[in-house]
Parts: structure tokens; C-alpha cells; sequence
């Protein structure tokens, strides 16, 4: 049977028997909350109908005597005829008493016949019995507040971190990573990570990173081995070149899985873990057969190489065992790429008309024109750059996040496109005018306008739904194996 309650101003629901006992013994649904359920036409306190309320707890410790038959009048109220049913008692055998409570019945309010609890149904007309429901008595319609149609529950993230917070943890962070000679960029990893984690919240909890420094600095040196033996090997033997070539394309797939599986089993929110489940097959299949169309077409498939890449990701991650699941298909990821390479081609080409037609009519000699022209190829980049990027940036983040969906919660992201341009232009000029130590407020301000434009959307209450998902880890257990113990950090 489905239930509703309400939390303040807001319907939650619906939720099963099993669901609202939970809640009750957590204490969020208490004897005096307003609940509604198939079996009434109205919100009642969650006590009157299971005979708890405070208001009525003295009573319910004292049996009431039985009533007669003949004197018991039809009713409308099914919870008076449950009382009624649970609370006679015979005194001819406990055998009897406990028949009489587990069997609790109600009145048809058609025909006014006893009958059995399970086999009375709510109608216009109040609960009636299997005989006057099959001779065409209207279902009941739930009631107008009945949350069933309202819209999903909101809950916006926030990022509560700031900019001389972060800038500390960064200078440290830095000054030691060139100490070491790169060494300890592993344990600042760690530190930025926590950091920016632990201040990224949603309904009131913050994520969290549980990433082990020497694991990163493992996967660090399996990447630093790969890349100095295809730089150097060629001077010593192309053969060596190609035997170390074709042994990072063999695990180059199952190297990209573990470092997903590293990085989401080191994430967690309210104590339970994400997880990745891709294999090393699947990951495969898009880098070499996805990947391989774009040589083919000229790079006319990058595009969907781009959709089958972000399908593989989320459609393997999964919050406890609660999987994800994206539902973009590659039609709006052209659309985006089209757009996008439109703007890198209009906005230059504008400018370049600009220029030319200034230096027409300005009669500039050819040495004029050799002294301006890296100016106008630096603006033409540089419009590239905070055109077609932050555009590209906030169109495919909105795409990717409204169509996942993680069990019953769903995502919305709003990132609009001027307002992240101005985000990225301004943190690029303040950063090239302080030469770099602008970079955590900018880090930390990106953060904050990505977590405003980011909402976690539940049709049901988060907090059940967040307890399926431990339920589901804890029947389990957690699996923690040696395959988690490095990060490549694609």
C-alpha cells in the first residue's frame, strides 16, 4: 500500500508499508504527522490511524470491552471499525483473542456487511466490499493534495569553500611539489581533493575523498614509465618503440577502468561510496572501434567517439549499488559540436575582416601589416577561446547532467554561457596579471558558479533514498580489492 506524509509544507511520498515503518522508528514520522494512504480520503495524524497518537496512547494500553453485534452501526470511518476489529477481545481462549486481532474488519458502507480488512477498497462512497465494487461502485480519486502529480523535490548544491582557504592549501601544495621534484604532487592531490570535496554540499551533507597519495603516486609512475619509454625508445631500436607502443595500447583500457574505479570508490556522500562497474571489454570497444571512425570519416565521428565515451562513464557509475544512467543520445552532442565549431569560425573570420578593411584603408606598408598580424592572431585565439569554449563548456554540461539520472534522483544544471564566459575571462586576466596567484580564487570561484547552477532532483524523500543505497552496500559489503590501488588520472 502506498503512503504520504507531510514534512513541513512539502508531500513526500509515495512510500510502501515497510518504508513508512522505517520512517517511524527513525523518528521522522511521528504519531501526530499528517498521513494519507488508498484506505482513506483524507490526510489524518499517522497515531489515529494505527491507534499511537499521544493524544489517545493511554487508551490504546487499556482493552475496550467488546461490542455486540447487533449494536455495532455501519460507518463510513475505517478506522473506527479497525479499532473496533483489534480491539474486542473473547474470553473463551487466547486462540480466539488472537484470531479475532490479526483478522480486523471493517462495514461496507453499500450493503453494511461485515467483511475482512483485505477485501474492502476505497470508493466515492467510503470502503465497500468485493461484491458491491464488482457491481460497478466508483473507485475513489485521490484527494486534490494528494502529492502523487507534484513536482520532484529540489536540492540545490553549494560550494562553501574560499579562495584564501584554498590559496594556503595551494602554496604549500606547490612549494613542496618542487621540492621533491614532483614527488609529493601525489599527498597535494589528496589535500586539493579533500578540500574541494568536503566543501561541495547538497541537502545539508558534503562529499568526501578517501584517495590514498601512494596509490596516486603508483599510477603517477606507471604513466611517467609509459611515456619516457615511447619518447626515448625510438633512438635506441624502433623495434623497442613499437613493442613499448603496442603494450600501452593493450592496457590502455583496462588502465582508464581502474582509474575511474579509484577515483569514484574514493568518493562518498552521507557515508556510502560511489562505485564504477565498467570492464576492460566495454572500454575497449569505444577506444578502438568508436575510435578508429575518427581517422575514417576525416573526424566527422568524433562527436559520437565524445557520446559513446561520456555513456560509458556514467552509465558504469553507481551510488552504492543505485546505478546511473544517461539518456543523451549523440543527435544533441553534434548539435552542440556544430554550434560550437561555428562560433570558432564566425568570430575569427569577423575579425579578420576587421582588420583587413582597417588596413586597407589606412594604406599600411607590408611591414605594418607583418607587426600586426601576430596581434590579430593572438585575438582571433584568444576569441576562440572564451567564445566557443565557455559555450561548448555550458551547453554539454547542461546536456550530460539533465539527461542523468542516478535511481530515482535525476539532475539539473543551468550553466549559462555568457555568465561562464565572464567567469573564465575574468579569472584569466587576473591570473596572467598576478602571474598565477590568482589561480585558487579562480579555481575556487568556477567551483562556486558550477554548484550554483548544479540541483539534485527526488521524486521521493532523499533520506529513503539514500537509505536503499546503504542497504543495498551493506548486503553486499563493501568491495575493496587491489584493483582500486592506483589512479593513472585520465
Amino acid at each position: 500500500m502506498d503512503w504520504y506524509y507531510k514534512d513541513g509544507d512539502s508531500k513526500v511520498g509515495p512510500v510502501s508499508d515497510e518504508q513508512m515503518k522505517q520512517l517511524a522508528s527513525q523518528g521522522k514520522v511521528t504519531p501526530e504527522t499528517k498521513v494519507w494512504n488508498e484506505l482513506t480520503s483524507k490526510w489524518l495524524p499517522y497515531g489515529e490511524i494505527i491507534g499511537n497518537s499521544s493524544t489517545n496512547a493511554a487508551k490504546a494500553t487499556q482493552p475496550e470491552p467488546p461490542t455486540p453485534e447487533k449494536t455495532r452501526e455501519p460507518t463510513r470511518d475505517p478506522y473506527a471499525a479497525l479499532d473496533a476489529g483489534n480491539t474486542e477481545k473473547s474470553d473463551s481462549s487466547d486462540k480466539t483473542q488472537s484470531t479475532r486481532e490479526r483478522e480486523a474488519t471493517a462495514i461496507c458502507a453499500k450493503c453494511g456487511s461485515e467483511t475482512a480488512w483485505s477485501r474492502t477498497h476505497s470508493t466515492t462512497r467510503g470502503l465497500v466490499c468485493d461484491a458491491c465494487l464488482g457491481n460497478g461502485e466508483p473507485r475513489e480519486e485521490p484527494a486534490p493534495d494528494v502529492p502523487s502529480g507534484s513536482p520532484p523535490s529540489s536540492y540545490q548544491f553549494e560550494f562553501t569553500g574560499s579562495g584564501s582557504e584554498y590559496f594556503r592549501i595551494w602554496i604549500v601544495n606547490l612549494l613542496l611539489s618542487i621540492v621533491t621534484l614532483g614527488i609529493y604532487s601525489a599527498w597535494a592531490k589528496v589535500r586539493k581533493n579533500k578540500y574541494f570535496y568536503q566543501n561541495m554540499r547538497v541537502a545539508g551533507s558534503s562529499l568526501d575523498y578517501h584517495g590514498n597519495p601512494i596509490a596516486i603516486l603508483k599510477g603517477r609512475i606507471i604513466a611517467f614509465v609509459l611515456v619516457i619509454g615511447l619518447k626515448f625508445s625510438p633512438s635506441i631500436h624502433i623495434a623497442l618503440y613499437f613493442i613499448i607502443l603496442g603494450v600501452v595500447i593493450a592496457v590502455l583500457p583496462w588502465l582508464i577502468t581502474r582509474s575511474f574505479a579509484f577515483r569514484l570508490h574514493n568518493t562518498s556522500w552521507r557515508g556510502i561510496r560511489f562505485r564504477f562497474l565498467g570492464t576492460t571489454g566495454a572500454a575497449a570497444k569505444v577506444l578502438y572501434v568508436y575510435g578508429m571512425l575518427i581517422p575514417m570519416s576525416f573526424g566527422l565521428c568524433y562527436p559520437l567517439f565524445y557520446q559513446r565515451i561520456r555513456a560509458f562513464i556514467y552509465n558504469n557509475s553507481a551510488f552504492g549499488k543505485t546505478r546511473a544512467e544517461l539518456n543523451a543520445g549523440a543527435g544533441p552532442v553534434y548539435q552542440i559540436f556544430l554550434q560550437a565549431a561555428g562560433l570558432a569560425v564566425v568570430v575569427p573570420a569577423i575579425g579578420a575582416i576587421g582588420m583587413s578593411s582597417f588596413m586597407a584603408m589606412s594604406n599600411s606598408s607590408i611591414k605594418t601589416m607583418a607587426m600586426i598580424a601576430p596581434i590579430g592572431i593572438f585575438i582571433a585565439y584568444f576569441s576562440i577561446l572564451m567564445m566557443s569554449y565557455p559555450f561548448f563548456q555550458a551547453r554539454m554540461t547542461n546536456l550530460i547532467w539533465n539527461n542523468v539520472s542516478l535511481g530515482p534522483a535525476r539532475f539539473e544544471s543551468t550553466q549559462g554561457v555568457c555568465r561562464l564566459a565572464g567567469i573564465l575571462i575574468g579569472n584569466f586576466v587576473l591570473t596572467l596579471i598576478t602571474l598565477g596567484l590568482y589561480w585558487p580564487w579562480a579555481a575556487v570561484k568556477l567551483s562556486r558558479y558550477r554548484a550554483e547552477t548544479m540541483a539534485l532532483l527526488a521524486d521521493n524523500n532523499l533520506d529513503m533514498f539514500t537509505t536503499d543505497a546503504a542497504a543495498d552496500v551493506s548486503a553486499t559489503g563493501e568491495e575493496i580489492s587491489d584493483a582500486f590501488g592506483f589512479d593513472v588520472s585520465f
